[in-house]
């Protein structure tokens, strides 16, 4: 006779969330904790900024990796094997996991003798979170973003705008927040076609097509349309498994060409971790980056005979601004719907809805927020008043 012991499901899972702890801000690190961050990637690295920024307590001590063992900066990447050896040399050493994949390396990290395993709270180590240098500059934000909430009609898109600087505070609970966030995306729909007036749309700017997913929605949204799509990435519209459809599609014309005010021609640095974190510079390059060229849309407009623009949308990695200076006689002459993404850097919640109302008034403006996850997505609606069923 023998007998098999098995932990019930409701006694491991217990087990495994006392170890296991959310961080959803930095202030919820153990004072003058010794750390190693699982997560070398653009994740982990935000993590130090945030903690050299907030926390500087706290010492860092390296980062874990599943595989590979090397040196990034004056920070050692060890392998999880050498985990056992690092308990022993360092006291008190708290691993917190900064990855998209944290809940397989927990499994993995918990056959080690740690007392706890953190968890990074995505909203903390996304690019838009925590870039601030100081309170002033959250004040600051906080009350740009006050003065141009007397824009949006919708009491929950100001609750939205004001939910934001509360985010960065590290004072606050970002778990009531978190409430407020996920109510507002539960009531929208779908990005780029909430509050949009779809009876009305038939030609259409694609601005930031990537991988063609965007422009094949457009064609299921608006039957009949016309779609001028542009993608400075010619690869990724090219390896896309949609390239085979769109190329023989006569409704979509694509230009392999940013959106800019004016015509110019840059260097495209492209993040290999993570494709929407490609940008356009004409002054500095990365490791990857590609010769790529800028038009505007006027300019676009202009040399195709289009006769009107009924919509269009933007999402061009912080280049919107740009975008939308070189669209400025068709804005004013088409008055198309809008759908831009403000959320590539801080100061376009301000700066975008601003400079709409300037090229063009009597519109109604909108947000939508899309990335429950990431504190990303976040899109900026403007439709003309003679035109919005909202």
């Amino acid at each position: 006779m023998f007998s098999i012991q098995v932990h019930s499901p409701s006694n491991f899972y217990g087990e495994l969330l006392m170890k296991i702890i959310s961080i959803s801000s930095a202030n919820d690190i153990p004072e003058n904790a010794n750390l190693l961050i699982y997560g070398a990637g653009g994740r982990g690295f935000r993590l130090v900024n945030l903690l050299t920024k907030f926390r500087p307590d706290i010492r860092v001590i390296g980062f874990l990796d599943s595989h590979e063992e090397k040196n990034i900066d004056q920070y050692k990447v060890y392998r999880v094997s050498s985990l056992e050896p690092l308990l022993k040399e360092y006291s008190q050493i708290s691993v917190i996991i900064a990855s998209a994949f944290a809940n397989q390396i927990y499994c993995e990290l918990l056959k080690f003798n740690l007392n706890y395993i953190y968890v990074v709270d995505p909203y903390i180590v996304t690019p838009t979170k925590y870039i601030f240098q100081s309170i002033d500059e959250i004040r600051d934000f906080e009350n740009h973003i006050s003065d141009i909430s007397y824009l949006f009609k919708k009491q929950s898109n100001k609750d939205f705008l004001m939910c934001i600087p509360d985010l960065y505070r590290l004072n606050k609970d970002p778990k009531l927040i978190y409430c407020k966030l996920v109510d507002f995306f539960l009531s929208l729909n779908e990005q780029y076609f909430d509050y949009i007036n779809k009876d009305v749309i038939k030609t259409i700017i694609d601005g930031g097509m990537e991988n063609g997913g965007t422009s094949l929605r457009f064609l299921h949204h608006f039957s009949g349309c016309t779609i001028y799509a542009f993608e400075p990435l010619e690869a990724a519209v090219k390896l896309s498994p949609f390239y085979t459809y769109i190329k023989n599609c006569s409704q979509i014309n694509v230009c392999f060409k940013g959106l800019s005010d004016e015509p110019t021609s840059g260097r495209l640095n492209i993040d290999p971790d993570c494709f929407g974190g490609n940008r356009i510079t004409t002054t500095q390059s990365c490791q990857y980056s590609t010769h790529v060229e800028t038009t505007t849309i006027d300019d676009y407009v202009k040399n195709n005979n289009i006769s009107k623009i009924d919509y269009i949308k933007l999402d061009i990695e912080s280049y919107e601004i740009k975008a939308l200076n070189g669209a400025r006689k068709t804005i004013i002459r088409d008055r198309p719907q809008l759908a831009i993404c403000i959320y590539h850097i801080p100061e376009h919640y301000y700066k975008i809805p601003l400079l709409v109302q300037k090229i063009c008034t009597d519109y109604n403006f909108y947000l939508g927020f899309y990335g429950i996850e990431t504190f990303l997505e976040t899109v900026l609606y403007c439709i003309p008043k003679e035109i919005d069923k909202n």
